[in-house]
């Protein structure tokens, strides 16, 4: 069994941010250990804002799982986006294109019509490759529909 740890970018990365970024959190990842043990992992970047961590062990918690927190939260801090906000969500718009949001723009784009039941949204509280693998679900079926149905607040 594996473990997944899903990490958000708060805005879509540039080609060569995420080359960089890419590089390091696989040094991170060569390095990284359990109580000195060595953790076999690997990285998948999706549509330059998804970090995709995976773990070839069952269980990984405790102090390397809070590593792999602070690191995301340090090369955050170095790169001016936060990986660690769970308010953003990514989505494919009507057009077919990747798009970002936070829970609180949920409402307006769902009174306007810019997004609906069927539109599709990524599950990024994911922990497993089974879950991974289907990820991507209409919004109906994630847990952020409710704050999709939510009212517009006024402004």
């Amino acid at each position: 069994m594996k473990t997944v740890w899903v990490f958000l970018a708060d805005r879509i990365l540039d080609n060569e941010t995420v080359q960089q970024l890419r590089g390091e959190v696989r040094s991170f990842l060569a390095d990284w250990k359990d109580h000195g043990k060595p953790i076999r992992s690997s990285l998948d970047v999706v549509n330059n804002a998804y970090f995709i961590v995976v773990a070839d062990e069952e269980r990984v918690d405790g102090c390397p799982t809070d590593d792999l927190y602070a690191f995301f939260k340090e090369l955050g801090g170095r790169y001016g986006t936060d990986f660690l906000n769970r308010s953003v969500v990514g989505y494919i718009d009507g057009e077919r294109q990747f798009r970002l949001t936070t829970l609180d723009e949920l409402p307006r784009l769902y009174q306007e019509g810019k997004i609906n039941d069927e539109t599709l949204f990524y599950n990024h509280v994911v922990n497993t490759p089974e879950e991974l693998s289907d990820w991507l679900r209409p919004l109906r079926r994630l847990w952020v529909a409710r704050f999709a149905r939510r009212p517009v607040q006024a402004q």
